[in-house]
């Protein structure tokens, strides 16, 4: 008998080990993909209606996907080291056709666009239309490929919050301004009429295509939280954290609980708008009004979620509502929010009393 040769035994052993590798990486998957639907995360990859290409990316390429991607991340890397944002925008845009379920690429994406490619345009207006890529991006895509994710819903807020609502980009206040126009021609208002908007279908179809307004929930809201002024891009910051904590499962809804009681904080110091476009004129006052609702989202937040920084962050609220009240000569709510705060978090700054405290002065 011939002996058989080393040489071929070796080929026949990886053939093997290839296989059995296989089989178990199918049981694992199916596993796996059994969890997820029990952990309710899984989406199937397409959607109805998505673009073709889209479709033929993730059905053709399959598990390919992942090694594509990685390879483009590393590029990606490169890319943004060298300050070049807007090829990067190019190559984030590849990914997120690869890997469209990955809520990170989205939020990198949106952030690029909104931030990083809007301060380098010499130009107010073309730096707006790339913050309204990055909230078009989110809103429009990222979300419809991941709609029970609820960061997304949160990232989309904190576009809302801090790219148009902050001071913290100079041409704020022209982001501010344009966004309270659109939202005028749109609503007619600051505040829309529901009942009007059942009998006007084409504003009713561009709110939702456009901006992706749900009366609906628009209307709970405004019974949840008070009436407030859909002008102003804190209220959509509210409105989009709200539709994501809809979307989460119990427990799972932090991020969109911190947007909500973020944005109404800045909403209870500044949610009063006096808007004359023709004279330039944006002016916010105080909305002391809205100060339930605003505890009210501080209280469900801690109910829901043991994190130390939201007590840390409801103690600086009531400690600058006690301060704005006194300011706006509404002693008596000061007092008594004053001894909110010193029952429940008591601290040096309110040990000494109510007249100790406000005889201090210093900014609400």
């Amino acid at each position: 008998m011939r002996p058989i040769h080393r040489s071929r035994i070796v080929p026949v052993t990886l053939c093997a080990c290839a296989v059995f590798c296989l089989e178990m990486a199918a049981r694992v998957d199916t596993r796996l993909v059994c969890r997820r639907r029990r952990e309710i995360l899984h989406q199937p990859d397409t959607l109805r209606g998505e673009p073709p290409l889209l479709t033929f990316t993730v059905v053709a390429l399959g598990g390919f996907r992942g090694i594509i991607a990685d390879v483009l991340w590393l590029r990606a890397s490169h890319l943004q080291d060298a300050g070049r944002y807007i090829e990067l925008a190019q190559l984030a845009d590849w990914i997120a056709k690869l890997q469209p379920r990955c809520t990170e690429i989205w939020s990198y994406q949106a952030w690029n666009l909104a931030y990083n490619i809007s301060v380098m345009m010499p130009v107010r207006t073309d730096k707006w239309r790339w913050v309204r890529n990055g909230i078009r991006l989110l809103r429009d895509e990222g979300i419809r490929y991941n709609a029970s994710d609820p960061k997304l819903y949160a990232e989309l807020g904190w576009l809302f919050q801090h790219k148009i609502g902050s001071e913290t980009d100079r041409d704020h206040g022209f982001y501010r301004a344009r966004w309270a126009t659109e939202m005028m021609e749109l609503l007619g208002a600051f505040h829309p009429s529901y009942e009007s908007l059942t009998q006007d279908p084409a504003r009713l179809a561009r709110m939702k295509k456009e901006y992706g307004l749900d009366p609906d929930i628009m209307r709970e809201i405004d019974t949840r939280f008070g009436r407030l002024d859909w002008r102003l891009p804190e209220t959509h910051a509210v409105y989009w954290a709200y539709r994501g904590r809809l979307q989460a499962r119990p427990g799972y809804s932090i991020e969109c609980d911190r947007m909500i009681f973020s944005a109404l904080t800045s909403l209870v110091f500044h949610g009063r708008l006096h808007f004359e476009p023709d004279r330039k004129l944006y002016r916010t006052s105080p909305a002391p009004e809205l100060i339930p609702a605003a505890v009210a989202s501080f209280e469900f937040a801690l109910r829901n979620h043991e994190y130390k920084y939201i007590r840390e962050a409801y103690a600086i609220f009531l400690r600058r509502i006690v301060r704005l009240l006194f300011t706006l000569k509404r002693e008596p709510e000061a007092r008594q929010m004053f001894e909110e705060w010193r029952t429940r978090f008591p601290s040096p700054e309110n040990e000494a009393g109510f007249e100790a405290f406000v005889a201090e002065g210093g900014e609400s």
